[in-house]
């Protein structure tokens, strides 16, 4: 997503850039394969519609998007039947169920409206940022703004660990703000043709910029000049973005990885279920609050009748897990065991190790000391700002832009 920003920003500077992908097609991690016809993304994923970078580069509409319900099924008890949790002001008919869940407390409702006002929408989106920069994590802030435990423990970690593949809620507070407030203006959308189809957009939006893929760069010089490419082609040009999170340039100018730049990972399974399996009957997700890895669920044929019946289970763990993530047998009794649900075929597993970003420091957009590596040579990515569509969007943005008036009045 960065490099297809980045592209983008070019081309509206005047600029031809040309675009290296090391894969065969562009989208970085926003991957998703096809199984019957069904698509598969690589990592449950969802689209904010109120992201501004969203806003601002894609046709959300063209994507044939299937809108998920604001809230969540809720299996509180192992195997029991689920609650449901909803935005009243979004579904007003859930407000009896939501209140009889007996997992939202009154008190609840009231904190939620003055925390949402805290981060009114005419708040500009840096200051949301640069308030929390260094700040308490999402779980001290939940604590200290006085949510019940049962609602942090039974909704909020699960919801949020499945979006920041973080159980533990150490994410900076400023980033659960950031998405509160977009969920809050906004919707959750899963294009139909997966999250692909975000990407093959933006491709045939760029207009004068030359993709070459299955290439890979390897070398750049210290002016970003010069590009060397694995198969001994030299490109020329005017400077570098290294659009991919963690890629650098080590001191004799060979591209290299960070090292030192750590991944949350999540693994996705898709089973098949028995037809008579009572689902939602409406697009919306599951929470497993009493699973340790399992963060969410949801069926396909909640978001498309014609779909199979199949069951999209959310897996997260960490390097200290006893348990790999990846053990197909460990997981399926991990999801029968939360939600009663017994799972035949595995249908596609995804162990996506490098997912999102740990990034200590989150911003808006990265400032220019985080983006220039040298003259010449930008770096871009969610690493740079925060680990999201929106961040690695900015990122590429911010990084051209600074490009570009690097070279005064001559791009």
């Amino acid at each position: 997503m960065a490099g297809l920003s980045a592209c983008l920003e070019f081309e509206a500077a005047g600029c031809a850039p040309i675009l290296l992908e090391v894969r065969g097609e562009l989208g970085g991690r926003l991957r998703t394969d096809f199984v019957d016809g069904v698509p598969i993304d690589h990592g449950f994923q969802v689209l904010l519609t109120a992201y501004p970078e969203v806003k601002r580069l894609l046709d959300v509409k063209a994507l044939n998007p299937i809108r998920f319900d604001s809230g969540a099924r809720v299996f509180r008890s192992a195997g029991g039947a689920p609650v449901l949790v909803s935005d009243p002001r979004r579904h007003p008919g859930d407000a009896m169920a939501t209140l009889c869940s007996g997992l939202v407390k009154i008190g609840d409702g009231w904190r939620m409206l003055r925390h949402l006002r805290s981060i009114r929408s005419g708040q500009k989106f840096a200051r949301v940022f640069s308030e929390a920069a260094v700040s308490r994590s999402t779980a001290e802030m939940l604590e200290a703004r006085g949510y019940s435990v049962d609602l942090v423990d039974e909704f909020f970690r699960p919801f949020f660990g499945g979006i920041f593949l973080d159980r533990d809620l150490k994410t900076p507070e400023s980033m659960f703000n950031f998405v509160l407030r977009m969920f809050a203006s906004g919707s959750a959308v899963l294009p139909h043709g997966g999250m692909r189809a975000v990407a093959a957009q933006l491709e045939g939006n760029l207009a004068k910029t030359e993709v070459r893929k299955q290439v890979q760069a390897v070398w750049v010089n210290e002016a970003g000049t010069e590009l060397h490419c694995a198969d001994g082609e030299v490109i020329r040009g005017d400077g570098v973005v290294l659009a991919v999170p963690g890629l650098t340039r080590d001191v004799e100018g060979r591209l290299v990885r960070d090292e030192d730049l750590r991944w949350n990972r999540t693994v996705r399974y898709v089973w098949s279920i028995a037809p008579d399996v009572r689902r939602f009957e409406r697009p919306i997700i599951g929470l497993t609050p009493g699973s340790k890895r399992i963060t969410n669920m949801h069926f396909f044929r909640d978001l498309d009748p014609e779909w199979p019946d199949w069951v999209s289970v959310t897996a997260v763990g960490d390097s200290t897990d006893v348990v790999d993530i990846a053990d197909d047998k460990a997981m399926r009794l991990a999801f029968q065991h939360a939600t009663g649900i017994a799972v035949r075929e595995t249908i596609a597993m995804h162990d996506v190790r490098q997912a999102l970003p740990i990034v200590g420091r989150q911003m808006y957009e990265p400032d220019p000391e985080s983006t220039w590596l040298i003259d010449g040579v930008l770096k871009a990515g969610d690493d740079r700002s925060n680990p999201s569509f929106n961040g690695a969007a900015r990122a590429g943005a911010v990084a051209a832009q600074d490009l570009v008036s690097s070279w005064g009045s001559n791009p």
